[in-house]
């Protein structure tokens, strides 16, 4: 028999083959299956033993699909078998990205999701989970193996939630005693029932969710779990529940760098994060509200909502020539506006230029407009000083060396130092991007300094020439009088040293502002 054909499996409305399977989990694997007509692709969730086909997380996972539709949370298209084996099957949306938990080892993700990814995965998940809540469900077990991602043809990225076989429907008010999720995402109260003190009453609600959804936006924006023991949390779990119960107050993140060792707390995000700075002083206080063993989702609908509105543009520091990405919210006013480029920038807002569409936006903001009247997102802002500074190009010198490879023969050892080059070429390149545009706002900056310096001259001029024409005639008729007083002198032999005085300072202002009309 062709070894083409053994490779394929036939369900009631499906093929797939055995070689493209697309993930495994302890019930479960997971194949690319093709439509016998249609020929469109889906998910199909193919159940390892008869054990799992009839298990209660199965019957929550159908019943909660069944009755959940939305764009953010995989599609489910129906139950089948598998022709030869009777394995049992259900049919769900391909999501072709993978899971955020994929995603986030491939090289370029290391250190997390970029600004843009990461703020539609906020954007997402706020709009699955809030969904979710409408309907009365809770997912229970949020963490980024559970994050799918759908990616289109033009590249546009769509995360969905998946997974539904610990989800709960559960009235207002209303808390679940059973304990479920994975445990470095898992709620401190419902860590503690399950490793620590077993006679802890239960009862939890959706708090549980947003713990869980803290702990994967860390993972995502950072590309590693919050909270680190030694040894691993699943070794060493006494030390994981003191770090998540007692954590202290603000702090986002731990890890233990020793046994028995200090934990070394953060309250920050770290830099090597592939969000940006501004990015992140935002994102923190979003998470650290996740992280309250009382939280809800609904405080952090309302944080990521705020979050969302604002508008994102790339500042050009022309005397660093450094870009720095600003979120601001459309409300600002321009003295607002102004006092955040002078913080970032470390200029006062008097002593800097600030371009925007080629136009000073002091003048676009002129009439008291709000920044979200005047500029649109991904606008950028061109600030110079106009203090007497030595332009100085800034040095990159965030970029890890390339590590070597070891002597000794190791696989294993090799993927990791691989992986390690692998991000730090990733890193280079996007300095690289990052330095063309900069070159070339560059070159935009001294075109609208040499306009802005041309339109000022031209008032100067016309000004001079103004002033110039009202001196002159400002003389002519002080000459006039003089040559009456003159006249009059003359007949009555008395002169009038008050009008003599002021002829003769007429004349030395009108040559004065003439010399210097000539000099600009």
């Amino acid at each position: 028999m062709d070894e083409r054909s053994e490779d394929v499996v036939v369900t009631t409305h499906h093929l797939y083959r055995k070689s493209e399977r697309i993930g495994v989990g302890a019930s479960c694997e997971v194949y690319k299956g093709i439509h016998k007509d249609t020929c469109r692709t889906r998910a199909l969730k193919v159940f390892i033993t008869s054990f799992w086909a009839g298990s209660l997380e199965l019957h929550r996972e159908i019943s909660a699909l069944q009755k959940l539709k939305h764009k953010n949370i995989v599609g489910y298209y129906g139950q089948e078998e598998e022709i030869n084996s009777g394995r049992r099957i259900i049919v769900l949306e391909l999501c072709s990205g993978g899971s955020l938990h994929s995603c986030l080892q491939e090289p370029e993700h290391v250190h997390g999701l970029p600004d843009k990814d990461f703020l539609l995965l906020i954007d997402h998940l706020g709009a699955g989970i809030q969904y979710l809540n409408g309907e009365g469900f809770l997912h229970r077990d949020i963490k980024p193996g559970n994050v799918l991602l759908d990616v289109a043809l033009d590249g546009t990225i769509t995360f969905k939630l998946s997974d539904f076989g610990t989800s709960r429907q559960i009235a207002d008010g209303e808390e679940f005693l059973s304990l479920v999720g994975t445990e470095e995402y898992l709620h401190p109260d419902m860590y503690e029932r399950a490793f620590v003190n077993k006679q802890k009453p239960a009862g939890y609600n959706s708090s549980a969710d947003a713990w869980s959804l803290g702990c994967t936006l860390i993972h995502a924006c950072t590309g590693d779990v919050p909270f680190k023991p030694f040894g691993g949390s699943r070794h060493n779990r006494d030390t994981m529940f003191q770090m998540i119960k007692h954590k202290p107050p603000g702090a986002i993140s731990g890890v233990q760098i020793v046994q028995h060792g200090a934990i070394s707390w953060r309250k920050t995000l770290p830099d090597t994060c592939n969000i940006t700075k501004n990015l992140r002083q935002k994102v923190e206080p979003v998470i650290n509200d996740l992280l309250q063993c009382s939280s809800r989702i609904t405080s952090f609908l309302i944080n990521s909502s705020k979050l969302l509105q604002m508008i994102l543009v790339f500042v050009i520091n022309a005397d660093e020539a450094t870009q720095i990405s600003l979120y601001i919210p459309p409300c600002l006013s321009y003295e607002e506006l102004m006092d955040q480029l002078a913080a970032i920038l470390d200029v006062s807002a008097h002593s800097q230029l600030s371009f925007v569409k080629g136009q000073l936006l002091s003048h676009l903001m002129k009439d008291n407009s709000t920044v979200g009247a005047v500029i649109e997102p991904g606008d950028v802002i061109i600030a110079m000083s106009l203090r007497d500074v030595d332009a100085m190009a800034h040095s990159h010198d965030g970029i890890d060396p390339y590590p070597g490879f070891p002597e000794a023969p190791s696989p294993q050892e090799d993927v990791k130092v691989a992986l390690k080059c692998s991000t730090t070429v990733f890193k280079i390149r996007e300095l690289v991007t990052d330095s063309v545009l900069i070159q070339r706002q560059l070159k935009n900056a001294a075109s609208f300094l040499k306009s802005h310096l041309q339109s000022v001259l031209e008032k100067v001029e016309r000004f001079v020439g103004r002033l110039t024409m009202k001196c002159d005639e400002m003389a002519s008729r002080l000459r006039l009088l003089a040559e009456m007083e003159e006249q009059r002198n003359r007949c009555t032999h008395v002169p009038n040293t008050s009008v003599m005085h002021r002829s003769k300072t007429a004349h030395a202002l009108s040559a004065r502002y003439v010399d210097q009309n000539n000099k600009t």
